[in-house]
């Protein structure tokens, strides 16, 4: 009797296993902000193309807000190709997430400029099938003093 209750205890705690794993693989973790900062290193317009919601909102780290998508994209595009080329490393990335929303903050630091530009930024996605898409970037400027 006491070794199917553990043998129908173990069972439960497989199949309970084995059903949750799909699901947590499919939230979101730090990969999002390293596949955007790869991208963005890249110069690659067309990843944010195809991971922005049409109804995005993008608050930049010098305080300016841009809305929709298509506006977004052309903000992207133009940063993207400045001359010099720019290189963006995020660090101290933190994700979380529920089912059908997640975000990310992370310290970031982009240089190719006359100095570095290093600030916080957050993230939040939300799903869109099996995809997560940007739905709102606010980015700050560290400011001198302050960090």
């Amino acid at each position: 009797m006491k070794k199917n209750i553990i043998a129908s205890i173990f069972v439960a705690f497989v199949v309970s296993v084995v059903s949750v794993v799909p699901a947590l693989s499919q939230q979101p973790g730090p990969e999002l902000v390293d596949e955007a900062a790869n991208a963005s290193t890249k110069q690659d317009h067309t990843y944010f193309e195809n991971h922005l919601a049409e109804d995005v909102v993008w608050m930049g780290k010098d305080g300016h807000a841009i809305s929709g998508k298509s506006t977004v994209v052309g903000f992207i595009r133009t940063q993207l190709t400045a001359s010099p080329a720019r290189t963006l490393t995020a660090s101290n990335v933190r994700v979380g997430s529920t089912a059908d929303a997640a975000w990310a903050t992370f310290a970031y630091t982009i240089e190719g400029g006359d100095e570095p530009i290093e600030g916080l930024n957050t993230t939040v996605f939300r799903r869109a099938g099996n995809e997560w898409e940007v739905v709102v970037v606010h980015g700050a400027m560290n400011a001198a003093g302050h960090h």
